[in-house]
């Protein structure tokens, strides 16, 4: 993985997720058991929706038990119907995304995200996509197709479903396990500090789907080397007030920088307020390079892959 997006990597990436997660279905007897050469990039991405990973998972939890088989059944049928459901809507044909109900799996995540928040009155809770919704992010996925194809290219690779949430608790997160899937505050579909709501979710798309992208990234190639030192370590990091473990502040200067550039690449869109665009642009612009300082001041922790990605961020 390098700092732009790159569509074909990517899917690399992805196709490492499908191996583990097809070994472990087949576990089940839920497993795909087919070659991956022979089948199209939508049909390669499908076997990686996030219905399918949480299947995965729960094999990792409940092992041979009895009721893991009805479980991960229904986790994979529930999987497959919403892959099926979302190629056949076809709405946005370069990028196949459904803009999820609240499934079963995207429920639980949600539920394992608002138990770590440190304000219980804060919370967030699963939304419905409404029409006005939908049109935000068909004019966001618009702005990433014209103005950051390889942007829009990669989020078709790696990005399943989008969940919705309400309430004041989160404003975005991804889970590894529901890979796949990334979760947006509503909020986010407003406008707010003089952007419109369209170019507020753009940068929201890009910051999670790049999540998204390192998690398969490093489960293919790790960033940190491997060690009890590594896994204790907790570090400061622009985005977040408590510390967190040396992968959140890589996984942060990466996104940072590619929301800068997002800002880079819309700074001329007719229409758009250049001072709001200019503050915005500014402000990630200074928290990679405290991202970048950082991360620095621990690169002997690096491993040759998150080296060559930080020498290039920079």
């Amino acid at each position: 993985m390098r700092g732009d997006p790159d569509r074909d990597e990517a899917l690399d990436d992805q196709s490492a997720i499908f191996r583990v997660v097809d070994a472990l279905l087949a576990r089940q007897g839920g497993g795909i058991l087919c070659e991956q050469s022979g089948m199209g990039l939508r049909d390669r991405v499908r076997w990686t929706y996030p219905g399918r990973v949480a299947a995965a998972f729960a094999v990792q939890r409940l092992g041979r038990e009895a009721a893991a088989d009805a479980e991960v059944s229904a986790l994979v049928r529930t999987a497959e119907a919403q892959a099926a459901g979302c190629a056949a809507r076809g709405a946005n044909p370069d990028w196949p995304v459904d803009l999820a109900s609240p499934y079963p799996h995207l429920v639980d995540s949600i539920r394992r995200a608002v138990r770590q928040l440190p304000d219980p009155d804060r919370t967030s809770r699963p939304a419905l996509w409404e029409e006005s919704d939908r049109a935000v992010f068909r004019a966001a996925a618009g702005l990433l197709g014209t103005y950051w194809p390889a942007m829009r290219d990669e989020l078709a690779v790696t990005v399943r479903q989008i969940a919705l949430l309400s309430g004041p608790g989160i404003n975005g997160y991804t889970d590894f396990t529901v890979h796949g899937a990334i979760f947006v505050s509503r909020a986010r579909l407003t406008d707010a500090d003089g952007l419109p709501a369209h170019v507020r979710l753009a940068e929201s798309l890009v910051h999670e789907g790049t999540h998204t992208r390192c998690n398969a990234a490093a489960a293919r190639e790790p960033f940190l080397l491997d060690g009890e030192d590594v896994a204790r370590l907790r570090v400061a990091t622009p985005l977040r007030a408590d510390a967190r473990p040396l992968a959140g502040l890589f996984q942060q200067l990466v996104v940072l920088v590619r929301c800068t550039r997002l800002y880079d690449r819309v700074r001329d869109v007719p229409g758009l307020d250049g001072g709001a665009v200019r503050r915005r642009r500014e402000r990630l612009a200074a928290q990679s390079r405290q991202a970048a300082d950082a991360l620095e001041s621990h690169r002997s922790l690096l491993s040759p892959h998150g080296t060559a990605v930080l020498d290039e961020l920079s």
